[in-house]
């Protein structure tokens, strides 16, 4: 979703006129369980409001105008000038306006717009990209990845929105970026995963092999380097929880919501790149949780029917299963029923019982 989207949605533009009070309840839950949306809904409201008072400025005008004309023609009768084609012309400057306010606020540095390439992954797919720097990347199920037409010419910066692995080719006077929701992360020359859906409760970077500088968009931008064989996570809905200290399945994390560091032995094989070999690896996961894996990995649409199983918690690995036999084993550990509808899309139904 794209401040353009945005801007074009009418439910999300009487959220910023606060003229509805349904659409103002629909767009702050929807920002409250979508925290990754935030930047980009707040940057849209702050335009929005821009571009009002531009068009404020213009109906003013537009009036005053009007008025001037109405007190000619009664003074002196002419050929008088169609209010319609005056409105032509004063919407027009509108439109100018607005579109020179969007210019502005895009490319603030640059009076040509800069084309954005963006490379996706459809949930049940996974697709491997070479970028035109010599970079690999891997985008898994549900993601996406944009650069700019003259990426490799004065930066090799990238925004990602999802999950992806990374290796990065080699270039000192062009430092590798990659931008998303909740972490910006530098690279030289290095491999490392980034895992950072909207809407999922945590994200986090994992570095396998070279150098990187993390940057904390919610810890006042702290900055973390990361060996390899270490990863940061960080919490993407903080949660009020007492002081604890950093484990896996029960994270500690301070008000700006950075969960824990990483460290994983190097004899142990690296569960956070299996995806990138087919292996799909749950470890204390939520049902919640697997089921948005089970949508990436297999392309379905997932439906609790009863909701108190979403916290049932699983471990296993697997390797090119099917998903019958992903589900045939989790119900072994902790009983539900789960139906799987086929039609335009497949859609997993989960019950208790």
């Amino acid at each position: 979703m794209s401040i353009e989207e945005l801007l074009a949605n009418e439910s999300f533009i009487r959220y910023c006129k606060k003229s509805n009070s349904e659409d103002i309840a629909y767009w702050q839950r929807f920002l409250e369980e979508n925290p990754a949306y935030k930047p980009v809904a707040d940057k849209a409201f702050e335009l929005y409001h821009d571009i009002h008072h531009s068009m404020d400025d213009l109906s003013r005008q537009e009036n005053i105008l009007l008025q001037k004309i109405s007190a000619v023609n009664a003074a002196r009768p002419v050929k008088t000038v169609s209010y319609h084609r005056i409105g032509f012309w004063l919407k027009w400057s509108v439109a100018a306006c607005i579109l020179v306010a969007m210019g502005y606020y895009f490319y603030p540095a640059s009076s040509k717009s800069v084309k954005q390439i963006t490379y996706s992954a459809a949930n049940g797919e996974r697709k491997t990209l070479q970028l035109p720097d010599g970079t690999l990347i891997i985008l898994n199920g549900g993601s996406t990845l944009s650069i700019d037409e003259a990426f490799n010419k004065t930066s090799r910066n990238v925004s990602l929105l999802g999950e992806a692995y990374f290796e990065v080719k080699p270039n000192k006077e062009l430092p590798f970026i990659v931008y998303t929701a909740y972490m910006d992360v530098r690279a030289l020359g290095t491999s490392f995963n980034i895992k950072a859906y909207a809407g999922e409760k945590a994200a986090e970077t994992v570095l396998i092999k070279g150098l990187v500088e993390v940057t904390l968009k919610d810890d006042n931008n702290k900055k973390l380097l990361l060996q390899p064989y270490q990863g940061v996570r960080v919490n993407a809905v903080p949660q009020n929880t007492t002081s604890q200290p950093a484990a896996i399945d029960a994270p500690a994390h301070d008000k700006a919501g950075v969960v824990q560091n990483i460290d994983l032995q190097r004899e142990k094989e690296v569960d956070a790149i299996a995806w990138t070999q087919n292996r799909l690896i749950i470890d204390d996961h939520s049902l919640e949780e697997i089921a948005s894996m089970l949508e990436r990995w297999y392309g379905v649409n997932t439906e609790f029917v009863d909701q108190d199983i979403r916290e049932y918690r699983y471990t296993g690995a697997f390797e090119k299963e099917e998903l019958t036999t992903v589900l045939d084993f989790l119900i072994e550990s902790k009983y539900f029923r789960y139906e799987i509808i086929n039609g335009e899309s497949r859609t997993l139904k989960l019950y208790r019982k």
